[in-house]
This record gives structure tokens, C-alpha cells and sequence, in this order.
């Protein structure tokens, strides 16, 4: 998507992708644990393990109606933004964007159900805030990252979404941290996914505490 030269147009797009992204990612995350506690709650984690179903399905089994919605809303969002503030911009790397954005809702999955399965040991849903919350400050999703002190800055990098944004960024040629091609940055990102997805499968074969023993 190439935006309008205007630096008023850059600004509000930048502030607007970022909180939406925000939103949407973090929406995501904590709904698998929203989930998974509501499993719990009604005692049917227990059912379901017996018959030999796990809880990654179990929990994607709720969530995939969820993103969907979740999905058709930020992009309903973000088309009303646009014409309520007399954006323009034009489509030109849209399978770039909509690749960035698959990546970062498979991601947001996985890293909601990993810190899901600590949510239902702790049998509270503050723990998904708690880690969040981390995970936020140290994205760069409202603010450049290099408004975070050097020391910090690790974590950021440290930080899986902190890709996806930035790569989502460039290409809507807004301003974005890392100066590298945007291929290989997209590679980077899909390489994260599958880590991820690997540490999901590792999650979901431990044993849940579905009772409240």
C-alpha cells in the first residue's frame, strides 16, 4: 500500500495501524485464556481430555469464531477511520500485508494458548494480563523503539510481534526500526511462526490442570 505523501496522513495512519494491530493482537492472546478458564469453569477440560481431544483444539475450536469476527471488525475499524478522516492510500502490496497479517494471527494464537496453559495452572485470568502487558510494553507498537533505553531494547527484539508490526509498517511505508529487506524480514517472521507453533504442540501435550486441585 503506498500512502499519500502527506506527513499529516503518515502520522494518523501510523497511530491508527498501531493501536488496531494492538487491539486486534491482544484481543486475540487474552480470548485463549478467556476460553480455556471458561473450559475449566464448566469442568468440560476434564471431558474432553478423557476422550483423548487436546487442548490446543479445544481452545481453537472457540477461538477460530472469534478471529473471524475479530478479524472482519478491525478491518470495518480501520475502513470507517479511513473515510472519517479523508485518508488515502493505494493497494499495492496486498499480499504482502495480508501475508503480515496471517503470520501475526497465527502468532497471537500460539503465544495466547502458551500463556493460557499458565492462566488454567493459576486458575486466574490476571496471569495473561500480567504477561501480556510485558509483551506490549516491549513491541513498539505505540511508540519507535528508539524511544526505549538501549538496555531495553533487547527485550524488544526479544519480542515476536515486534516483526510482524514493524514488517506491516514498511509496507504501508510508514515509519518502522528494522533497516533490513523487507523478504528477509518477512522470513524472519515466518521462521517465529513456526517456532511458535512448535512450542504450542510442546505446550499442549503437558498435562492441564483442568480440576481445581
Amino acid at each position: 500500500m503506498t500512502i499519500a505523501e502527506t506527513s499529516q496522513n503518515n502520522k494518523i495512519i501510523f497511530v491508527l495501524t498501531s493501536f488496531l494491530l494492538t487491539l486486534f493482537i491482544g484481543n486475540n492472546v487474552i480470548m485463549c485464556s478467556i476460553y480455556a478458564l471458561e473450559e475449566k469453569r464448566m469442568g468440560r477440560g476434564n471431558y474432553y481430555q478423557v476422550i483423548g481431544i487436546k487442548p490446543n483444539i479445544i481452545v481453537l475450536g472457540n477461538m477460530v469464531p472469534w478471529i473471524i469476527i475479530s478479524f472482519l471488525s478491525t478491518i470495518l475499524t480501520f475502513s470507517l477511520s479511513i473515510y472519517a478522516f479523508h485518508l488515502s492510500f493505494l493497494s499495492s502490496n496486498l499480499y504482502e500485508v495480508i501475508s503480515i497479517i496471517v503470520l501475526l494471527t497465527i502468532q497471537s494464537y500460539c503465544i495466547g494458548f502458551i500463556i493460557a496453559y499458565f492462566a488454567v495452572i493459576k486458575n486466574n485470568i490476571k496471569t495473561t494480563f500480567y504477561i501480556f502487558t510485558l509483551i506490549q510494553f516491549f513491541s513498539g507498537y505505540i511508540y519507535p523503539v528508539d524511544h526505549i533505553p538501549m538496555p531495553f531494547r533487547f527485550f524488544v527484539y526479544m519480542n515476536p510481534f515486534f516483526y510482524g508490526v514493524d514488517s506491516f509498517r514498511q509496507s504501508l511505508h510508514l515509519d518502522y526500526d528494522l533497516d533490513i529487506p523487507f523478504y528477509i524480514k518477512l522470513s524472519l517472521i515466518f521462521l517465529i511462526t513456526v517456532l511458535l507453533l512448535g512450542g504450542l504442540k510442546i505446550i499442549s501435550t503437558r498435562k492441564w490442570q483442568w480440576d481445581d486441585a
